[in-house]
């Protein structure tokens, strides 16, 4: 039997990925690095899971979205701003395209 090139190329990929799959599991131990996901496990075994690390590297991100959430909050702003400045040009075109219409009546006639 004779697979076309395709197939075999298709089968040898998926092949090669659960290979993967299961070499990177047997070889990085992760059902042993299951053991330290629980707080009360971590502390428990502080040099292996590295709480003031994780505790110092939530406070960076956790100042970084306080950044991220002012910036949108300014952003807004400006927009807001924006959206009220368009609005007032728009009063003031219809105010010209009338002024504009009534000048041209009077030049036809």
């Amino acid at each position: 039997m004779k697979l076309d090139p395709v197939v075999s190329i298709i089968l040898a990929a998926v092949i090669g990925f659960l290979a993967k799959i299961v070499w990177d599991w047997l070889s990085s131990g992760r059902t042993e690095k299951g053991v330290y996901v629980k707080t009360k496990d971590c502390e428990a075994h502080r040099e292996k899971c590295c709480m003031p690390e994780l505790k110092k590297d939530f406070g960076v991100m956790d100042s970084r979205m306080a950044a991220a959430e002012k910036s949108l909050d300014r952003g807004r702003e400006d927009f807001r701003l924006l959206r009220k400045d368009i609005s007032g040009i728009k009063e003031s075109l219809a105010g010209i395209e009338a002024v504009l219409k009534a000048f041209l009546k009077g030049v036809d006639k």
